[in-house]
């Protein structure tokens, strides 16, 4: 008999009740409060009607504002349904299949295939065609300094299924937390993006690339948990099968980490991972010297394009701009509205890397640079007639011979003068870091 956990309160014993559930192939987890167990109670729900979690996300939107998600649908795939839910208000979901098929949450009911309701929308979707999914989430009313919303992609009798345990049945604190993550084919894992909630209550998130070609055995290593206590986790992953298709997965739950010294540290060997560079930033300076007028740079020949590109880190498959990317777009919209380049008009291209499908990539590469304009725009000041964006998608590599190199993965301003342009009056003190 399968035995799934819930620990109530603090006066459960947490740890006896995950050595019980894991002990019969079930699930352990922990309700810190009400939306908790309103969490926990849909997955074992959904556990029970042998769904498969392909996306979860937590956001928050702005009026008129669109966040998009993506995610992999293996061939086979009896159905899905997206769910989407929120404090109040009104938002809107739509999904695009990898055949350019539309789905709306407001035509759902009309067309029979979801529910739109005053707080959430499911659109469920019959035998999804296969390969990249988009889904973007709108905020179409919603309060001025933005509302969050809780996103779910579920798939029912999913060819390949997965379920998740902590590799020891007691993690302790300063010790690294890894997962065994097991599924009923082959599957190389290629991603892993991971939010956690410390017991006190701050977000903290990370990207992991598993060592080149992929991790095989499912055991991997996560974050380092500081202090004891209940941490909720939320982890994305996006892997590959042996036939070559790509499929996501994701898992959210709560788990116990106890004392140092009280737990049992893992006997099994843990996957390689690697934690995804930090954004390499450019200074406003740089950012000048890259896209200032020929004439002040004489070591540059005449006529070549003044150009720079930035790492621009973005959410996982999506525009969502990183804190680290605001900080890097703050340099950029400084340098965007000094004197020295007021006669310029801005290229602001997105390029990705060669994962995903090449019409996917491409939508992607243009909501990026049209998030970065966004933000220009209106946390710089710059006239957004100034700025122009354009998406490239795969197409144009920067390391064609590691075509899924983070170095793909950029934001590039290309700066355009108007032959005859007015320039006087700049200075060049500026190029000098003076």
């Amino acid at each position: 008999v399968v035995v799934h956990t819930v620990a109530l309160s603090e006066n459960a014993d947490r740890v006896g009740l995950t050595r019980l559930s894991q002990g019969t192939g079930g699930t352990a987890d922990i309700a810190r409060d009400s939306s908790d167990l309103q969490r926990i109670v849909s997955s074992l729900m959904g556990t029970a009607e042998d769904q498969e979690l392909l996306l979860i996300a937590d956001g928050s939107l702005r009026p008129g504002e669109i966040q998009e998600h993506t995610f992999h649908v293996l061939p086979g795939t009896v159905s899905m349904q997206s769910r989407l839910s929120w404090p109040g208000s009104d938002m809107d979901v739509t999904l695009r299949d990898p055949e350019g098929r539309v789905y709306m949450s407001a035509d759902a009911d009309a067309n029979g295939y979801g529910v739109e309701g005053a707080t959430y929308d499911v659109v469920h979707i019959g035998a999804p065609a296969p390969g990249t999914w988009s889904l973007d989430v709108e905020g179409v009313d919603v309060a001025a300094g933005g509302e969050p919303y809780t996103l779910q992609i579920a798939a029912d009798d999913a060819p390949v299924a997965t379920k998740w345990a902590t590799l020891s049945p007691r993690p302790q604190a300063d010790e690294p937390l890894a997962i065994a993550v097991e599924a009923t084919s082959g599957v190389r894992w290629q991603k892993v993006a991971v939010k956690w909630w410390p017991p006190d209550g701050e977000m903290r998130e990370m990207v992991l690339l598993p060592s080149a070609g992929g991790a095989q055995s499912g055991i991997l290593q996560l974050f380092t948990p500081t202090i004891a206590g209940a941490y909720r986790m939320q982890v994305n992953l996006i892997g590959e099968t042996e036939s070559g298709a790509q499929l996501s997965r994701a898992f959210d739950r709560t788990v116990e980490i106890v004392a140092r010294g009280e737990g049992i540290s893992p006997t099994q060997s843990v996957e390689s991972l690697e934690v995804a560079e930090a954004p390499t930033a450019r200074s406003m300076t740089d950012i000048l010297r890259s896209l200032a007028p020929i004439e002040f740079l004489p070591e540059h020949s005449s006529g070549a394009p003044r150009s720079i590109d930035l790492d621009v880190r973005f959410e996982l498959n999506s525009h969502t701009l990183t804190p680290e990317a605001m900080l890097q777009l703050d340099a950029l919209g400084a340098a965007l509205g000094a004197t020295l380049l007021v006669a310029a008009q801005f290229e602001i291209a997105g390029h990705t890397d060669a994962s995903g499908g090449a019409d996917y990539n491409q939508r992607l590469s243009e909501r990026r640079a049209q998030a970065v304009v966004r933000y220009l725009n209106e946390t710089a000041g710059i006239d957004a007639v100034r700025m122009h964006a354009v998406g490239y998608g795969e197409t144009r590599l920067k390391d064609s011979l590691s075509p899924r190199s983070a170095l793909n993965r950029r934001v590039e301003v290309v700066a355009h003068y108007p032959s005859g342009a007015d320039r006087t009056g700049t200075s060049t003190s500026i190029l000098k870091g003076e």
